[in-house]
């Protein structure tokens, strides 16, 4: 069976109100930055093999609940063997964003748009991987982040900075 956006979307983490579903047996959060693994979360909640993906898995949960670490690693594994019900990837600029993905909705991968560390605007690598519902990012801020060109340097960097964005469509 196809996967289909409705079910990722109301399986996704963020939708269901938690932000860091990788937690220690103590309750706190595993990793800071857990894009990636509330994708593979969702994936794996919708029955998708995410075992088969090559990418890091975090060490605390088993590999079958899609704890994939870097977002990064997940968009080259889903460009590679996208699950059925995913279209090709195709490549979107800052420029041709809105146009192309207005009314569409899918998974979306924005490749090094923020700064980690001491990293300058010209070296950053910071990614980031979620589902786009024709109009938003799973967070209810990133509305305004797209729509309004809402972001703070060092603090909501601006998604339209990202080196590449990819879009995979889904129904």
């Amino acid at each position: 069976m196809a996967l289909s956006f409705e079910s990722l979307w109301n399986a996704h983490p963020e939708i269901k109100g938690d932000a860091n579903p990788c937690r220690l047996s103590n309750g706190l959060k595993a990793f800071d930055d857990q894009c990636a693994i509330r994708l593979g979360t969702a994936l794996a909640r919708c029955g998708c093999d995410v075992t088969r993906l090559r990418a890091a898995f975090c060490w605390h949960h088993p590999k079958k609940e899609g704890h994939v670490l870097r977002a990064e690693e997940l968009a080259l594994a889903l460009r590679m063997n996208p699950f059925d019900g995913m279209a090709p990837v195709i490549k979107l600029t800052d420029k041709n964003f809105k146009a192309l993905l207005r009314g569409n909705r899918g998974i979306i991968f924005f490749k090094d748009f923020w700064r980690r560390g001491n990293e300058t605007f010209a070296n950053r690598t910071g990614d980031h991987i979620d589902l786009w519902n024709g109009k938003r990012l799973t967070t209810h801020i990133s509305y305004f982040r797209i729509h309004w060109g809402l972001h703070w340097e060092g603090v909501l960097s601006d998604l339209f900075d990202s080196k590449e964005i990819w879009f995979w469509k889904m129904k």
